[in-house]
This record gives C-alpha cells, sequence and structure tokens, in this order.
C-alpha cells in the first residue's frame, strides 16, 4: 500500500488553523470538490475514502496532517490535498501551503 504525508498549513503564521473548524463543518471543508469522497470511520479527526483509497485529516498545532493511503498515484495526491487545502484556506480566511512530508 502507498502512503503519502502532507502537512497544510497557513502562510500568514496562524498555527492553531484547523483546530478553528467545528466538526459539523469538517465534512464540507475536508471532503475535496470535484472528487467522489465518502466519510468513514476510522483515526483522525476526518476520513473519507475515494475508490481504494483512504484519506485520514487531523489537526494538530502547526496546521492539518493528511495521510494518503491506497493506491492513488503521486501526482493524484498532490492534487487531491491542494484542493483540500484551498477549501481550508477559504474557510478559515488564511492562505495555506501544502507541504509533502514523504
Amino acid at each position: 500500500m502507498v502512503t503519502f504525508e502532507y502537512l497544510i498549513r497557513s502562510r500568514d503564521g496562524v498555527d492553531d488553523l484547523a483546530l478553528v473548524i467545528h466538526r459539523d463543518d469538517q465534512a464540507r471543508v475536508y471532503q475535496p470538490a470535484g472528487w467522489s469522497c465518502q466519510p468513514i470511520e476510522g483515526w483522525g479527526d476526518f476520513r473519507c475514502r475515494t475508490g481504494d483509497t483512504e484519506i485520514s485529516f487531523t489537526a494538530e498545532p502547526p496546521g492539518v496532517q493528511v495521510v494518503v493511503e491506497g493506491p492513488m498515484p503521486r501526482e493524484a495526491a498532490d492534487r487531491l490535498v491542494e484542493v483540500v487545502a484551498m477549501q481550508l484556506g477559504a474557510h478559515t480566511g488564511h492562505p495555506t501551503v501544502v507541504i509533502p512530508l514523504t
């Protein structure tokens, strides 16, 4: 199984960016627009599946840790996380940056 990890941070130094997302808003913010993703149970603050790939989102003080697990090519995972980063930025009002961790 392929695993890619990312950190989505604010560009303007807000360390608790994801901690302001209310539980009721997580699906709207974390499910990437244009992707067929369904929420699923599992570890993380929010988790969803697209095809055979699972994506988890965990809010931590430096930002949102995103883990993509499954048969998804790196380029597709990068695009998916960029979409979520834009949604997170739009929701919080803070521009974001994606940092690949693996």
